[in-house]
């Protein structure tokens, strides 16, 4: 018989405040810290931060407000 399927919400979760995001986006745009060390310093995920300054994600996305 096989396992009963239980679903898990994945995605959607942020596990950083957007305080702690933007002090760790406007020291990276400072040349202050590295990405890697503002990620290790505000508990920001790298690829978050790098996707931020690069112009990938705008800020609008992580506010949740989604813009079509």
């Amino acid at each position: 018989m096989p396992k009963k399927y239980v679903h898990t919400k994945r995605g959607n979760t942020m596990r950083y405040s957007v305080p702690d995001f933007q002090k760790a986006v406007n020291a990276v745009q400072s040349k202050q810290l590295s990405i890697r060390k503002a990620s290790e310093t505000f508990a920001v995920p790298k690829s978050t931060i790098a996707d931020r300054i690069t112009g990938k994600h705008a800020v609008s996305v992580l506010t949740g407000d989604h813009q079509h």
